[in-house]
This record gives structure tokens, C-alpha cells and sequence, in this order.
């Protein structure tokens, strides 16, 4: 089975599609490479300062007042009820996410990812012992599910119908020359085989043939007028 195909037509549209295909994967390793990885690491280091913050606030005489300030106005909490914590992740996702978190905020930092009841960044440090502190992940997650699939099997798709379409239009003149060539060969005019509303090259080509054919014709004429004499 040859990976190439041999018609136009498909050569086409599976060129149309490697494009598509090299341009999204471009384009996911730029958005990750370039922009999610650095929002990570700038995240990172806010919730570092923010441990180091939290690790003074425990050893606080107003700790509970602080406490209970940071979950009412910022939705952080600390807690260590096991229960609650999340199982450590593992897999792509957690190397692109939790890595980076963990790496910045320090050795021996254990960073998790949970999702109920809602989203949040579970962190604990040495520092802090069996103490977990949970900060909540309000923007993630909120990627609509449509766009993503619109863009990952939208664009294909639509590439694919507008390869079709214009492999089509490129690929019915061609046909038709090809059958005008086999007709010329046989003898038999042409006109009428060959499409009008077309490129300027293909056009022009259609020309040419026109014109081969009606010489072809009128050389046969010629011939035959002039056996037809003969032969008398």
C-alpha cells in the first residue's frame, strides 16, 4: 500500500491536511511553551510568598483571626484533615502543573491538584508539618469544551471540505483534458468536452487543444479530399 496516493485529487487534500495538522501542533507547543509554562512559574512564585506569608500567620498570636480572614476574603484554607486532601496526580497534566509549583516553592513542598468540590491547589511544606493550605483555582477549568473540540476537529474538517473543493475545481478541468487528449487521438472533435469557466491556465490550455483539434480535423479533411482525387 503506497502512502502517496497517486491521483491529484488526494495528493491535495492530504497535503491540505498536514498543514493543518503541523500548524495546530505548532500552535499548541507555542501556547504551552510560551504562555502557559510562564504563567505557571510567575503562579508559582506568588504562592510561594504566599506559603511564606501563611507559615508566619501560623505561628501568629492572632493566627485564628488570620485564619479565618484568608478563607471569608480570599477562599484559602487551612486545614489538616486528611480527608480532604487530594491523592497525589500523576501523568502529563501533573508534570506540566504541579511540577513547576512544586520545583519553585521549595524541597520537600508537596503540591496536589483537586477538583472537589471545586478547584483548588492543595500545598504543604515542611514547615508546616501535617498542615495543608488550599488555594482556590477560580479561572480553572473554564475552557468551554466546544470551542476546544470546534478548533481540534473543526479545523481539519473544514480544511478537508475546502481541499475537496478546490482539488475539485482544479481537478475536473484536468479530467476533462484528459479525455479531450484520448479524443484527439481517436480522431473525434472535442468541442464542448472542455470547460469555459475556468483558471486563465487551464483555459488557455483548453485553447490549444481546441485549436490541435480543429487542425487535426481539418489536415483529416485535407487528407481525404486529396485521396478522394486520387483515387478518380
Amino acid at each position: 500500500m503506497k502512502l502517496i496516493p497517486r491521483s491529484s485529487f488526494w495528493r491535495t487534500i492530504w497535503l491540505v491536511w498536514l498543514v493543518i495538522l503541523l500548524s495546530q501542533i505548532s500552535t499548541l507547543l507555542f501556547a504551552v511553551y510560551y504562555l502557559y509554562l510562564p504563567g505557571i512559574k510567575q503562579n508559582a512564585k506568588l504562592v510561594a510568598l504566599e506559603m511564606d506569608t501563611i507559615r508566619y500567620l501560623v505561628d501568629s498570636e492572632r493566627k485564628t483571626e488570620l485564619l479565618q480572614r484568608l478563607e471569608a476574603q480570599h477562599n484559602i484554607v487551612i486545614t489538616a484533615d486528611d480527608s480532604l486532601i487530594p491523592p497525589p496526580g500523576a501523568g502529563l497534566f501533573d508534570n506540566l502543573f504541579v511540577e513547576p509549583m512544586r520545583s519553585r516553592i521549595g524541597e520537600g513542598s508537596a503540591v496536589r491538584l483537586g477538583f472537589d468540590p471545586a478547584p483548588g491547589l492543595w500545598v504543604s511544606t515542611r514547615q508546616l508539618g501535617r498542615l495543608w493550605v488550599r488555594f482556590p483555582l477560580e479561572n480553572f477549568g473554564r475552557y468551554e469544551v466546544i470551542a476546544f473540540l470546534t478548533w481540534l476537529i473543526g479545523t481539519p474538517a473544514l480544511a478537508f471540505l475546502l481541499g475537496t473543493f478546490f482539488a475539485g475545481q482544479i481537478n475536473r478541468p484536468l479530467k476533462n483534458l484528459a479525455l479531450a487528449a484520448r479524443r484527439i487521438g481517436r480522431g473525434e472533435p472535442v468541442k464542448g468536452y472542455l470547460l469555459e469557466n475556468t483558471s486563465r491556465e487551464i483555459a488557455a490550455v483548453n485553447r490549444a487543444f481546441l485549436q490541435m483539434s480543429d487542425n487535426l480535423q481539418r489536415v483529416d479533411r485535407e487528407r481525404a479530399l486529396l485521396l478522394a482525387g486520387i483515387s478518380h
